[in-house]
């Protein structure tokens, strides 16, 4: 690998790490306040006499679409297989190229394989690491298992320009996704500092769920 290209390839892996962790981040904003904003969302409906629960019933179509709960998951999909079918052959090359990267990852930290006269806390710190990188390949989180493998010295895939050209396209969709969940109600809400501008807001999502204008909207 050229010097320039090892750069560029460095880059992008640093640039994908902090739109992951930025994402990260954002998601635990919005879990953390989801309880506040449902609370503060059934209090208003209380002072103002709004039947939430009639509501609730009157558009419940429109609240399976607004909560994803009109499309269920089937349990017994193996969602595993129907990503790698629908991968390109660019994709189904790199996926193999770092499940060969996560397998010599297993040969050092698998549960199995551990001495087991390693300080138990040793023991618990490699099982922990292996936990996260077998979520990193499910999650095809490659970036991760980077880390990781450096970590324990094992030699790294050399497709760099492969895997230049999936970060590109995961920059693209993280940060696309991180504009997405800062558009949220939740994430809104978070960056709420009056009660004034949470009622704007709780009015704003009323008025998209139920297609109702409020009196004082």
């Amino acid at each position: 690998m050229s010097a320039s290209k090892k750069l560029s390839w460095s880059r992008y892996v640093q640039k994908l790490k902090n739109y992951n962790s930025e994402l990260d981040l954002i998601d635990d904003i919005t879990n953390e306040v989801a309880s506040d904003f449902q609370e503060y969302y059934e209090e208003y409906c209380r002072k103002r006499d709004i039947d939430l629960n009639k509501l609730n019933k009157q558009h419940q179509e429109r609240i399976g679409e607004a909560y994803g709960t009109n499309n269920p998951i089937d349990e017994n999909e193996d969602v595993g297989a129907r990503q790698e079918e629908h991968m390109t052959e660019e994709e189904k090359e790199l996926y193999n190229s770092f499940s060969k990267l996560f397998k010599k990852i297993a040969l050092k930290l698998h549960p199995d394989r551990i001495d087991k006269n390693l300080p138990i806390e040793k023991q618990e710190r490699m099982i922990d690491t292996f936990q996260k990188a077998n979520k990193a390949m499910e999650e095809k989180k490659y970036f991760l298992l980077l880390d990781i493998a450096e970590s324990l010295d094992i030699a790294l895939p050399k497709n760099y320009s492969l895997q230049i050209k999936w970060m590109k396209k995961q920059i693209a969709e993280t940060e696309n996704e991180i504009k997405g969940k800062l558009r949220t109600y939740n994430y809104k809400f978070s960056e709420a500092e009056s009660d004034e501008e949470k009622d704007i807001l709780i009015e704003q999502f009323m008025r998209q769920l139920f297609g109702i204008q409020l009196n004082n909207d």
